[in-house]
This record gives structure tokens, C-alpha cells and sequence, in this order.
């Protein structure tokens, strides 16, 4: 099946999100966009242990092809040809594209498998910044092609720059097209919010034959746009991801009957940090994040010895997290974030809790 992680050839860590899994509170099961039929059950350690390699193999793979001073281990890991089983087959990186840093994109690839991911910010100055100004009016993209609607128009143009560029339809589209049975989709911060938005287009393209088209966008600089060709996204799994979309109209995933997609958004927070990225939040509005489950990661005591992973239904999973009094910009804790999942992922003594 393309909604399956299976694979002959694949690494013990590569089978996961199989048909078997139990319903759970995360909802991780109903993203295949089957009808629930099943009881639910709690999402509880053996869950987590059986997933566990397989997000720190997402979250490695989304930490290299950032490649930045910003992320810390980022450029080792980019170095590497080969993570956890899965190879290394397509990397591209655009320069002077919207905000005129860096942004890149790269292709992983056990078995049949492929593992399509983004890069997260490189430029704490270039890139898209979601501050407590923002208005309704900044949410003011929308693809008819692709149902997509009232994305924000930076993070909007952060992934047409990507998606028009030459590199997609005549390189990576092809590729995924000819060589893989399914396509996963992950990134960190920026790099998950593209992940989200490509997801939700790909999955909602009217006809996936002729393309989608993405009109020009003049908003803050001129984007060119394009048609361009997608594949059918298996799963979207991110860590640390913004909210790109009003909440009245969250990103969907229009190949299954609920709406949501299969994988995971992990977001992240202690006594003395958060992540910024994924606790923006303007007083003012309401926004939300693709339909899917979601997983807020937790240290709490004085010594950071007790570890809570809080589980979120789809239907609460969307909106965004509220942390009290934020302030400032969403780079305040940019910096220590993207390394700390895989730190959080690999402690052992997690309480798990429902958040209905």
C-alpha cells in the first residue's frame, strides 16, 4: 500500500505506521483515510518505543538537509550519504530564492520508500517571521487548484519558490514519481511548515495530471509562478512547525475521508525553554496547523528527570499551542530547538497523557 512504511528491503526502523496499529488517543490511525471502526486504546510506551527510531531517523534527515550553523549537528549529519538505512539519492539547494538565503530540499530512500524533506530557517534576518502583528490580511494566499487556502503569504512563498524552480518538475518530481511507492514528508520549523503546506496541495490537487498552478504573488517581492506536478503524499511527520493557516481553514488532507494526515507534529517545551517556532501566537487571531495528530514533548523538575509526552486528539491537534505570555519573535529560542528533539526523543521514562 502507499499509506504503509513497509518495504521488503528496508532497515528494521523503517516499519511503522502499519494497518495494524491501534486506534489511539494521538489518532495516528484513522490518517489512512479509512472510516473508524476500531475501539480506541492509549497511546502508552510500548507505542512510543516502536515508533522511536523511526522519528529520530525523520528528525535526522530534516536536521541535514537544513545544513546551517543556526542547527546545531546539522552540517555533520549533512555530510553523511547514508542515515539509519536510508540513502541520500537527491539534494537541492536554491540561493537568493524568497528572502534571498538558502532553502534546499532532498530526497532519502530505503526500499521502495522515499522520505521527501525540507530545510528548516537559515537566515534569522531572510526568512519568514511570524510576529504578534500579524493580521487576517497576511493570511491571503490561496490555490484553487490545489485547495489550499489563507496561508500566510511568506510561508506560501517560501514553497512556490521551491516548487516553480526548474529543479522540482524537471528533477525531484520525476524521480519520486518513477522510483518510489510512497512519499513521506517531514522538515524542521520552516522546513515543516513547507512540509505541511506541499502535503496539503499535493493532496488536494484537482488533477493530478495536468499540475497544479500557482499564480505569480507580488506581495512583499515578486514570486514567479507555474504548474507544477505532485505526487500523492503517503505521510507528514514535523517538528517544530509554525502555523500557516487561519483556523477556519486548516490545511486537509484531501485523500482521507477525516481530513488528516498520516504521521506526527511534535512540538517541544521545558521549565526553562520552548520552542518558539511552534508557540507562536497572535493574541488576535486563531490559527491552525494541518489536520493530524500531535505530540507536545515535555521536561518538567528541577533537574529535567520526568518526561511527559501530551497527546492531542486531530480534532484539538490543529489549533495552535497558547503558551502564556511569549512575546518577542519566534528566533528567541531558534537555536537550541532543532537539536533538542532528538535529545527529548531519546529519554526513556516518558508519562504519557491524553489532551482531549
Amino acid at each position: 500500500s502507499n499509506f504503509s512504511w513497509n518495504c521488503e528491503n528496508c532497515a528494521p526502523t523503517m516499519q511503522l505506521f502499519a494497518r495494524t496499529m491501534p486506534l489511539v488517543a494521538l489518532a495516528a490511525a484513522t490518517l489512512r483515510g479509512s472510516p473508524v471502526h476500531s475501539t480506541q486504546v492509549d497511546w502508552d510506551a510500548a507505542y512510543f518505543e516502536q515508533h522511536r527510531d523511526v522519528w529520530q531517523s525523520l528528525w535526522k534527515i530534516g536536521l541535514a538537509v537544513t545544513n546551517s550553523p543556526t542547527s546545531p549537528g546539522s552540517q555533520q549529519l549533512h555530510e553523511q550519504t547514508h542515515i539509519d538505512g536510508w540513502a541520500k539519492v537527491k539534494e537541492y539547494s536554491q540561493i537568493g530564492g524568497h528572502g534571498h538565503g538558502k532553502d534546499s530540499m532532498a530526497i532519502y530512500k530505503a526500499g521502495e520508500q522515499c522520505i521527501l524533506t525540507f530545510s528548516a530557517t537559515d537566515s534569522l534576518s531572510e526568512d519568514c517571521k511570524g510576529e504578534a502583528e500579524m493580521s487576517v490580511d497576511d493570511f491571503d494566499v490561496s490555490w484553487a487548484d490545489c485547495q489550499v487556502q489563507n496561508v500566510h503569504w511568506c510561508l506560501a512563498a517560501e514553497t512556490q519558490t521551491l516548487l516553480v524552480d526548474p529543479a522540482w518538475n524537471l528533477d525531484f518530481y520525476p524521480y519520486l514519481m518513477n522510483n518510489c511507492a510512497a512519499v513521506h514528508v517531514t522538515g524542521h520549523s520552516l522546513g515543516g511548515t513547507i512540509a505541511g503546506i506541499f502535503a496539503a496541495c499535493s493532496n488536494g490537487a484537482r488533477n493530478i495530471s495536468a499540475g497544479v498552478d500557482l499564480p505569480a504573488s507580488t506581495k512583499s517581492e515578486w514570486i514567479p509562478g507555474g504548474q507544477v506536478h505532485l505526487p500523492h503524499v503517503s505521510s507528514l511527520t514535523t517538528f517544530g512547525t509554525a502555523a500557516p493557516s487561519l483556523s477556519d481553514t486548516p490545511l486537509t488532507n484531501h485523500l482521507s475521508e477525516d481530513g488528516a494526515f498520516e504521521g506526527v507534529r511534535f512540538f517541544a517545551e521545558s521549565n526553562s525553554w520552548r520552542d518558539g517556532i511552534s508557540g507562536t501566537l497572535p493574541g488576535h487571531l486563531v490559527l491552525a496547523h494541518p489536520r493530524g495528530a500531535a505530540v507536545r514533548l515535555r521536561e518538567s523538575g528541577l533537574i529535567f528527570v520526568e518526561y511527559e509526552a501530551r497527546l492531542a486528539n486531530k480534532s484539538v491537534a490543529i489549533f495552535q499551542p497558547g503558551y502564556p505570555d511569549l512575546g518577542g519573535s519566534i528566533f528567541q529560542t531558534l537555536q537550541p530547538v532543532h537539536f533538542a528533539y532528538g535529545r527529548l526523543l531519546r529519554q526513556t521514562g516518558w508519562k504519557f497523557v491524553a489532551e482531549n
